[in-house]
């Protein structure tokens, strides 16, 4: 079933249930100007769909979170909730409703949605061939893809790159920098498998990827026009790069626009990419770095990122954030922008 979200809890009721601590931050989604934060209710800092808020809603446990620019969609147990803009796309979503949807993956422009019975479907703008079906035609309807081990996705600016059950990457859509990591720059239109295995994981930003495998060693290809790849260089590769320059096993990956962190088995946080607006967290403000920077915290255990903000979570619970605060989506009760991680009270 898909919902939209209307039910508001009011400022003090979110104060008693801190107080009866049933609010445990379980998941936290940076988005392009906004940060949701979901324990047993949603918590929203800064701006999503237009409106400067805080929004907070009573909702069943989330097992999935997907943002992008101007919504917001939630998978929890056999239901779908969504908020924001409501493009059709999003109302394509219902025609899936004879099957339990388990992922989403979406830019603002195409999605591919996986059903908990393994089908796969993509829906959205096709003009570079993003939803690999073969063709450069727009779908407003979902439409099946001829693949069923698919796990995850993750969608960047017209392209795609599929996550296989055995671990291994297929890609398909623009390729102009080579983030497809075919080992060339053609466009494809159908998925084409990646020279990369035994990957557990895959993030994209803007015109790269990221992969990490599942021995903890990291990986990067495509655009690297402010060192998002973290190679050392401003060269872009059309396919997989080990990170050298990463000398801890990492246990997960976050990207957004054109910047990266990574977290390792020791709880120390790497970033690197973009920092026009002090995302990486350094203390100051340049262009970039294009070498994996190690920031000044200890204990984490999970990290997320916006396009020019991030999120991470310590072992005792301990929120910091950091980068852009144009619209408050730090958290901190103001609009200044973090040169380097703060705690966030709550």
């Amino acid at each position: 079933m898909i919902f939209s979200l209307k039910q508001l809890i009011t400022l003090p009721e979110l104060i008693r249930l801190i107080i009866l601590k049933s609010y445990v931050p379980i998941l936290i989604k940076c988005s392009y100007n906004s940060t949701i934060i979901y324990g047993s209710i949603i918590r929203l800092f800064g701006r999503l769909f237009g409106n400067e808020a805080e929004i907070l809603q009573i909702l069943p446990r989330a097992n999935h979170i997907v943002t992008n620019r101007e919504s917001l969609i939630i998978l929890s147990g056999q239901s779908v909730y969504m908020f924001g803009d409501r493009h059709a796309i999003y109302d394509s979503l219902y025609k899936l409703n004879l099957e339990n949807i388990r992922f989403i993956c979406a830019s603002h422009i195409h999605f591919i949605t996986i059903t908990e019975s393994n089908n796969v479907y993509a829906v959205g703008n096709n003009c570079n061939g993003q939803l690999g079906l073969g063709d450069q035609l727009c779908r407003n309807e979902p439409t099946k893809l001829l693949m069923n081990d698919i796990k995850s996705a993750t969608c960047g600016h017209n392209f795609t790159i599929l996550s296989t059950e055995n671990n291994q990457l297929y890609g398909s859509g623009n390729n102009e920098y080579g983030q497809l990591g075919l080992g060339h720059n053609r466009n494809v239109c159908v998925f084409e498998k990646i020279n990369l295995s035994d990957v557990a994981t895959v993030s994209a930003t803007v015109y790269s990827n990221i992969a990490l495998s599942k021995f903890g060693i990291v990986y990067s290809w495509g655009g690297n026009n402010v060192g998002q790849l973290g190679l050392g260089d401003n060269v872009s590769y059309n396919s997989p790069q080990r990170i050298w320059l990463l000398n801890e096993k990492i246990i997960s990956i976050a990207t957004d626009y054109m910047h990266v962190l990574v977290l390792s088995d020791s709880g120390n946080v790497f970033s690197w990419g973009n920092n026009s607006s002090t995302q990486l967290g350094i203390g100051y403000s340049t262009g970039f770095k294009n070498r994996p920077q190690k920031l000044n915290l200890t204990n984490i255990i999970s990290i997320s990122c916006g396009q020019y903000h991030n999120f991470v979570v310590d072992v005792t619970g301990n929120m910091y954030s950091w980068g852009d605060n144009e619209h408050g989506q730090l958290g901190l009760g103001d609009k200044v922008y973090r040169t380097q991680p703060q705690l966030v009270k709550y």
